[in-house]
């Protein structure tokens, strides 16, 4: 959703309105907005109707692999159902959960290459150009694709009985053009509105810096693997029994390459230093898939059975286990809809999302509900904190840069902020309480202006709104 609106018609990437984040998850806001409307509802539901295609998708990619087509449709269930049974506001639309899909294609269609079919070398650009809209997503996400890419040219060059250097190189060149083709369209965009230079520090400069400068945060390392593993604990017990198939049965490019997914996702997930809960959600796409097979396999033994009562045991014992598995998201799913029931009817809330708003964070509407009166100042707001509160004022952010997430920011971007405060003069600053020490150590410009220019309007428990004054700087 927009939150500088006037940039929306017509505004430039980076240049009008920055994030350190990839351009792949603004074009899906992009494009999710044109379909279904740039509202929480209509981003929402296209998003719901993206997930359901990865559904399928993954239900075709993985149905040969099971012998029963009951476990087979456990696949979507455990994956972008147990999505919505786990997800809250937080973890929607969030890029681990969508580039899921280009992920599962590009594994797909490498392994589809590795056949003996001779189109080979045209299904590996297809999948190099899959692996390019992963990096439009997350850059960081390229080594997964690249191991999708290094099994499929693995088994080719063992199947190529001569000349093998030359097979490599030419399905090297025919994934590298693949891949080549959405990055150069982007960079094509960024090129025409003069903006590589920081599509560049964006992409590359950035993020290493941010990951070197930022403290690990033990907390929510433990929050994300508590949050993981009190949902899925159950499922990775299985899909290490699903793993474990995978090693012993005959090897299958793809199954291969569902088990790298979700090791190299792994650790990745924990190289990043962030560890939010939602960036778990990469891993739930395999863990799925190995957990199914898991179950398909426990099936399978117990089909071979030969006493009937030994057959029904088992059986008994594995609708029992499928329960513990399933429980937790059983549970928060029966929890959403007794929310939604709670929530039908009129004039029970605030329009759109803003009642759920309501009922979870009443106190971010009391913080901002001044700004909604005839008597508060016109015009765009900076927030140092979080970002929800321009949402729920109905108010844009003044300048590009955000002010969220500020303790990786390079001189540079605090520059490029401290010169939008001047040029935009925006009637309100909040500062969050978290923000502020380090606005004090990185930005002493920042506080001079905020000294010189504006005098506190309101203050709560987490933080200040400071309004403009008209003394002079």
């Amino acid at each position: 959703m927009c939150l500088v609106p006037r940039r929306c018609a017509g505004g430039v990437l980076y240049r009008d309105f920055w994030d350190l984040k990839q351009p792949g998850i603004f074009f899906f806001y992009l494009i999710a907005g044109r379909i279904g409307g740039f509202s929480e509802t209509g981003i929402h539901l296209v998003e719901l109707v993206y997930l359901l295609v990865f559904a399928a998708l993954l239900l075709a990619a993985t149905k040969r692999y099971f012998r029963s087509s009951a476990v087979a449709a456990l696949v979507p269930v455990l994956s972008v159902g147990a999505f919505y049974a786990v997800a809250r506001d937080w973890h929607l639309t969030q890029i681990e959960g969508l580039v899921g899909l280009p992920l599962l294609l590009t594994a797909w269609i490498a392994a589809e290459s590795a056949g003996p079919d001779r189109r080979g070398r045209a299904i590996l650009g297809m999948s190099g150009f899959t692996g390019g809209l992963v990096a439009l997503f997350k850059f960081v996400y390229l080594p997964i694709v690249a191991l999708f890419w290094l099994t499929a040219l693995a088994v080719r060059a063992h199947r190529a009985t001569a000349q093998r250097g030359k097979t490599i190189t030419r399905d090297v060149l025919a994934i590298s053009l693949g891949f080549a083709i959405p990055l150069a369209l982007v960079a094509g965009y960024f090129a025409a509105h003069g903006q590589l230079p920081v599509m560049y520090r964006t992409f590359f400069l950035y993020p290493p810096h941010i990951v070197a400068s930022v403290p690990p945060r033990w907390d929510v390392l433990y929050g994300g693997i508590s949050w993981f593993a009190g949902y899925f604990s159950p499922v990775l017990a299985l899909a290490v029994l699903g793993g474990y198939r995978v090693w012993l049965g005959p090897r299958s490019v793809f199954l291969v390459n569902v088990v790298l997914w979700f090791v190299a996702g792994l650790t990745l997930v924990l190289v990043q230093r962030m560890w939010w809960q939602y960036h778990y959600l990469l891993l739930l796409p395999p863990l799925a898939i190995l957990a199914s097979l898991g179950i398909d396999e426990l099936v399978g033994a117990l089909k071979q059975r030969d006493a009937v009562w030994g057959r029904a045991v088992g059986a008994m014992l594995l609708w029992l286990s499928l329960l513990v598995v399933l429980k937790p998201l059983v549970v928060e799913s029966l929890h959403k809809m007794r929310f939604a029931v709670s929530s039908i009817g009129p004039s029970r809330g605030a329009p759109g999302g803003r009642r759920y708003a309501r009922e979870r964070s009443p106190e971010l509407l009391q913080m901002v509900a001044f700004l909604g009166s005839s008597e508060s100042r016109a015009g765009d707001i900076y927030v140092f904190g979080d970002p929800t509160l321009y949402w729920l004022a109905g108010r844009g952010q003044a300048g590009a840069i955000h002010g969220w997430s500020l303790d990786g920011y390079p001189p540079e971007l605090w520059e490029r902020i401290h010169r939008d405060l001047v040029a935009t003069d925006p009637p309100y600053i909040f500062v969050a309480v978290t923000q502020d020490p380090i606005i004090r150590d990185r930005s002493p410009a920042i506080v001079g202006l905020i000294d010189t220019r504006y005098q506190v309007h309101s203050t709560n428990p987490e933080g200040v709104w400071f309004e403009w004054s008209e003394r002079d700087p």
